[in-house]
C-alpha cells in the first residue's frame, strides 16, 4: 500500500487523500470528437467533516507540429466550437448521472 498525504487547498478545503502520482493522473471518463477531447475528473474533499466529491472537466485539442510530432493545446479555433459544445454536453451528462442517478426499473 502506498502512503497518502493530505494537502490544504487554497479555498480552505482539505483533500481527503492525495493518490499516488500514477493514480491521480487518470480521468474518470474521456470523450473525443475529431481532434478535440474532454476529460472528466473527480476530487474528494473533507468539507465540515464530511467527504464530498467535486467534478471538473478539461478540454484539449491535438495537432501535429512542423516536425510531424503530436502536440496538445487548450486553445481552439472557431471550427472546433461544434465539437466543444457536443463534448460539454456529454461530460455534463456523465457528471449528472452521478448526481441524479436513473431510477431503477421496478418492473424488471
Amino acid at each position: 500500500m502506498t502512503k497518502a498525504t493530505k494537502n490544504k487547498d487554497v479555498a480552505g478545503k482539505t483533500p481527503v487523500e492525495t493518490a499516488p502520482q500514477d493514480e491521480k493522473r487518470r480521468p474518470l471518463k474521456s470523450y473525443r470528437q475529431g481532434d478535440v477531447s474532454a476529460s472528466v475528473w473527480a476530487r474528494d474533499y473533507a468539507v465540515r467533516g464530511e467527504t464530498r466529491r467535486f467534478y471538473s472537466i478539461t478540454f484539449e485539442r491535438s495537432y501535429r507540429d512542423a516536425a510531424g510530432k503530436y502536440r496538445y493545446t487548450r486553445s481552439f479555433s472557431p471550427d472546433d466550437l461544434g465539437s466543444l459544445m457536443s463534448l460539454c454536453q456529454q461530460a455534463g451528462d456523465h457528471i449528472a448521472s452521478f448526481q441524479y442517478p436513473e431510477p431503477e426499473d421496478r418492473n424488471a
